[in-house]
């Protein structure tokens, strides 16, 4: 098992991620509360808030994004493929 990373480890300047995908790549950025909670959870008991949500719009903006992670030291990056209904339809795929 992983060793929980320490609160300052994990701190993001979530502004600063914000900016940069904005400006180096075409996708769209979501930092607000709303958009956050609903890429929390997949239906299931599970959720993590995601510091950010990124949709990108091709495969260069999904490149670019990982870098700027890691350049940043954005600890995690989850990719979602598709997000479940309650219902189960669609199934995240990790």
């Amino acid at each position: 098992m992983n060793k929980p990373l320490a609160y300052k480890e994990v701190m993001i300047d979530t502004q600063f991620l914000a900016k940069r995908l904005e400006t180096e790549t075409s996708g769209e950025v979501m930092t607000d509360v709303a958009s956050r909670g609903r890429y929390a959870t997949d239906a299931s008991i599970y959720q993590t808030m995601p510091v950010a949500v990124f949709v990108p719009k091709t495969a260069e903006d999904i490149v670019a994004a990982i870098q700027i992670a890691a350049d940043l030291g954005v600890p995690d990056c989850l990719v979602v493929v598709a997000q479940a209904s309650v219902d189960k339809q669609p199934v995240q795929h990790w």
